[in-house]
């Protein structure tokens, strides 16, 4: 109940448009982690399965969201409560869920506390459009 209500919290400071740059933030590390695992960096992506507390750590995130436009989502990713932080990565990945970019594996459990997710198809789309504009990731 607690976490719902943080979530609601988390969303009514983010707007769309934060969320919007989240999700493409996440999108750009995920492909660029995918990218690292073939070959040594070289080939196309494919699906691949990660765990996002390895993955989406709170310096990455803020080198890839430094120099974007955010309005209340920069204060949650800087924001010194580690729950915050951790419910705003939580919140989404489960957008990316919805969104079909990703697939929940693995719920974090208290016999295993590590959650996993994989890549679908859509996100390698997304990472060849961000390859035919020319954003690195």
């Amino acid at each position: 109940m607690v976490d719902e209500i943080t979530d609601e919290d988390i969303k009514r400071v983010l707007i769309d448009r934060d969320i919007t740059t989240f999700k493409q933030a996440f999108c750009r590390i995920i492909c660029a982690e995918t990218r690292n695992k073939l070959s040594g960096g070289q080939g196309e992506t494919t699906t691949t399965t990660f765990t996002p507390s390895q993955l989406f750590l709170r310096n990455r995130l803020q080198g890839y969201l430094s120099g974007k436009e955010l309005q209340f989502g920069r204060q949650l990713i800087q924001s010194e409560d580690d729950n915050i932080f951790n419910r705003t990565v939580n919140m989404i990945l489960h957008e990316l869920v919805n969104d079909g970019t990703i697939i929940q594996q693995q719920e974090a459990t208290p016999d295993y506390p590590i959650e996993k997710y994989h890549t679908t198809q859509k996100l390698d789309v997304i990472c060849k459009e961000f390859r035919d504009a020319g954003l690195p990731y």
